[in-house]
């Protein structure tokens, strides 16, 4: 059985890897993307891979009542495709943010890395 956290490392390597390849090929990086290393030491970033974990779980066990939680969608895990998707603060379906819909707050961890994103100038206040 191949866990989820092994699932997101190896899509965001199979994404960081077609990317390199799209790059190399037209010799030039994207118009505005820009690309930012080492911004969460590895400690930081087991310990926020831990935390969303944790939270997925808890938010899995709350059921269909907490709309901060997405399981596989049925098409995907027919597949083998997997992914869940946690929200925190405002609730999107389908690229629009539903005002009505009630989830929870961002966790402190990852407010936490915005608030490094911002000390670092890779993002803004306002962002």
């Amino acid at each position: 059985h191949i866990s989820d956290t092994t699932r997101l490392v190896v899509g965001t390597a199979l994404v960081v890897g077609a990317f390199a390849v799209w790059i190399r090929r037209r010799k030039r990086w994207p118009k505005g993307l820009h690309l930012f290393e080492n911004v969460l030491t590895q400690t930081e970033a087991e310990e926020l891979i831990n935390s969303l974990e944790m939270h997925a779980q808890r938010l899995e066990k709350a059921g269909r009542k907490n709309r901060s939680y997405s399981r596989i969608p049925p098409a995907f895990a027919e597949r083998s495709q997997s992914r869940i998707m946690l929200q925190f603060g405002a609730y999107a379906n389908a690229n629009r943010v539903q005002a009505t819909e009630r989830i929870e707050q961002m966790p402190k961890e990852l407010q936490q890395v915005a608030d490094v994103l911002v000390k670092r100038n890779i993002l803004s206040q306002d962002q």
